[in-house]
Order: C-alpha cells, then sequence, then structure tokens
C-alpha cells in the first residue's frame, strides 16, 4: 500500500482516537490537546504548560501493526518527559504480538550510543549515561504502571456515535438519523479545530467551554424541527463523494448532467448539490415521507411547466437552466439554491418513480 496512504490513514486514526477521549472524558476540569506533548495530553485546566499536577495523561496512539523497535520508541519518548504524576497510555489498533521486558528496553536504550544526535533512542541513551541508576527506576516506574488498550477503528467510530447520541441528542425524539447527522457535523467542526491549528503550526487544544460551543452549534443546528448546516463544509466534505460518483460515470445522473454540458467541474458541483439535498431527505424521509413527497412533485410540476413554455424544441441545457432556476416554494426545504437545484438532479435518477423522473433531453438518444 502506498506509504502516504498509511499515514494519512494513521493521523486519521489518532484524530477519531482524540475525538473519542474529548467526548467520553468531557468535563469541565479537563482540557484536551492534540499533537502537544504527546499524540494526546488530557490535562487540568491551565496545565498544558509546564505545570505539573497529578493525573495529566499521555496518550500515545499507534494504527496498524506495531514492531518492538516503534513500542520501545513510545516508552523511549515518556521518558525524555517523565514526571512520575503523569499518567501513560498506548492505543494500538492491532495490539502488539510480543513482549518487551525492562531489560530488553534498557538494552535498546544502550544500543543507541552511535544513533544519530536527534534520535528518541540517542537522547535516551544520554540520560542514561547521566545516571543509569536513576533512568532504570524511572524506567521501571513507568513499566510498572503504563496502560495499554487495543480498538479498531470501527469502534472507534461507534463508540463515538454512542456516546454522542447518549449525551447530547436527548432532545431528537423523531428522527434517529438526525442524530447521526449531528455528530457527523461536530465530528467535521473538530476536524476544522485541528486543521486550523496545523495551520497555524501549534497543537490543538479543545477545552470544555470550546466543546460547549460547538455541541451548541450542531444542537441548534439540527434537530426534530430545523435541519441547518454549514453548506461551506458540507460542501467540502462532499467533493469527494461527487468526483468519485462523476469519474465512475455509473449513475442516470451524471449521464443526464453530461447531455447539458461535458465540462466536468459542471457535472461535480451538481452532484455535490444531489448530495447536499440526499443529506436532508436522508433525514425525514422516513417519518415526514409526505413532505419529502410534497418537494419532489412541486420539483416536477416546475419541470412539466419548463418544457411547457417553449414554444420550439429545447436543447437540454435550456431545459435544465429554465427548471433549475425555478424555485421549489415549500417551507420544509431549507433554503439555498443547492437543495433547490439538488432536488432536480436527485429526480434524474435511475430508481425514482417514472412518474417524478425527469430528463433533461426531450430526445431519449440526444
Amino acid at each position: 500500500m502506498n506509504s502516504g496512504i498509511i499515514s494519512q490513514y494513521g493521523f486519521l486514526y489518532q484524530r477519531l482516537y482524540y475525538f473519542l477521549t474529548i467526548l467520553e472524558k468531557a468535563n469541565t476540569e479537563l482540557t484536551f490537546t492534540y499533537e502537544g506533548k504527546d499524540d494526546i495530553n488530557i490535562s487540568h485546566n491551565d496545565s498544558i504548560s509546564m505545570v505539573r499536577i497529578p493525573n495529566e495523561k499521555y496518550i500515545q496512539v499507534k494504527s496498524g501493526n506495531v514492531s518492538p523497535e516503534v513500542f520501545c520508541k513510545i516508552i523511549g519518548n515518556w521518558m525524555l518527559d517523565y514526571d512520575e504524576n503523569i499518567e501513560h497510555k498506548a492505543v494500538f489498533e492491532n495490539g502488539i504480538k510480543f513482549s518487551i521486558s525492562l531489560e530488553e528496553f534498557i538494552q535498546w536504550v544502550k544500543n543507541g550510543h552511535d544513533k544519530k544526535k536527534n534520535s528518541i533512542v540517542k537522547r535516551n541513551y544520554q540520560l542514561f549515561q547521566l545516571n543509569n541508576y536513576d533512568y532504570e527506576q524511572k524506567a521501571s516506574h513507568l513499566f510498572n504502571n503504563y496502560k495499554t488498550e487495543e480498538l479498531g477503528i470501527d469502534n472507534i467510530e461507534s463508540r463515538i456515535t454512542e456516546q454522542f447520541v447518549r449525551d447530547y441528542c436527548e432532545d431528537i425524539l423523531e428522527y434517529d438519523k438526525a442524530k447521526e447527522k449531528r455528530c457527523e457535523m461536530l465530528i467535521s467542526l473538530l476536524n476544522n479545530e485541528v486543521d486550523n491549528s496545523i495551520k497555524e503550526k501549534k497543537p490543538c487544544i479543545i477545552s470544555y467551554p470550546k466543546l460547549m460551543s460547538l455541541i451548541g452549534t450542531v444542537k441548534e443546528s439540527i434537530s426534530d424541527n430545523n435541519y441547518e448546516v454549514n453548506i461551506t463544509e458540507i460542501k467540502k466534505s462532499l467533493q469527494k463523494n461527487a468526483e468519485t460518483i462523476v469519474n465512475e460515470n455509473k449513475t442516470r445522473e451524471v449521464e443526464q448532467l453530461k447531455k447539458v454540458s461535458s465540462n466536468n467541474e459542471f457535472i461535480i458541483r451538481e452532484i455535490v448539490n444531489e448530495l447536499i439535498y440526499k443529506d436532508f431527505r436522508d433525514v425525514y424521509k422516513d417519518i415526514k415521507e409526505l413532505k419529502i413527497s410534497n418537494i419532489e412533485q412541486i420539483a416536477k410540476s416546475n419541470y412539466d411547466n419548463a418544457l411547457f413554455s417553449f414554444t420550439n424544441d429545447p436543447t437540454p441545457k435550456e431545459i435544465f437552466n429554465k427548471t433549475v432556476n425555478t424555485e421549489i416554494s415549500n417551507s420544509f426545504m431549507p433554503r439555498g439554491p443547492m437543495y433547490n437545484r439538488g432536488c432536480y438532479t436527485f429526480l434524474t435518477g435511475e430508481n425514482i418513480d417514472e412518474e417524478l423522473q425527469i430528463t433533461w433531453s426531450i430526445y431519449e438518444n440526444e
């Protein structure tokens, strides 16, 4: 597998565990840091800098298979910033298939004498040389007290959803899908926080007030009676899906859009609009089937009226423009041209009822 993909997967795994840690341990006294002194730090408020307090926790997160060398580097990294008051934990996607004794770790440190100056093992070797008795005592304490957890990425995702739904969806009584969408929105917002911190070349820090602010945003945006998402963010998240759909070229929607224009950017943009509409539709279709049906009936009526308005045979582009520029007047559907255009594209799909299905060409083989 491509090494770049493996690296990206590792970052995804680490991020998801960071989000899980935040949700499962959130309280007013704790602050959560991504890529601070370790992969993940859990600190009491005001303890992120140089202050040491009991029960601060350092967490190393490793996807894939871990070798004895990598395991020793984890222990060695903790030793470089050793404090007996710090709790240490390693999270492994696939567990570890070996055991490393304290004696084997110390031998690994001793073998670091000829390694690169800034490597973890060489820096540990230098500490060992300064006071080998003190170093071994600290390493012994670490070996006797660190914890490990084996956790697959699917389990992380399911625990995130379960924890979030349990704590922050008590107000959603009708639409289970809305709970999932609300959780997805929070993950998107948390990802933005990490991305923005990386752009500024600093650790991402999520405090309890910050988390509650994000929770407030998603609760206000998605509920039994409201669906209002950040269109800019949802477009970003759906862009890759749309590109895949267009490149595979297997859906009727893509086929129909190609009749309108061969411009790939146009086709991808309209498929993104369809995915935005479907994102909304999926939340409510099972409970509010009649309301969804009314939206799509209005859209089909608008299409029929557009066709009727032409005195000569229209081109697919003319039919498309006339149709999608006609607003679907329905108070239940979120406002915005993306939902409007997305609904029309959705109705060009293969599995749409004959009475609702639309086409951008009046000639079947055009």
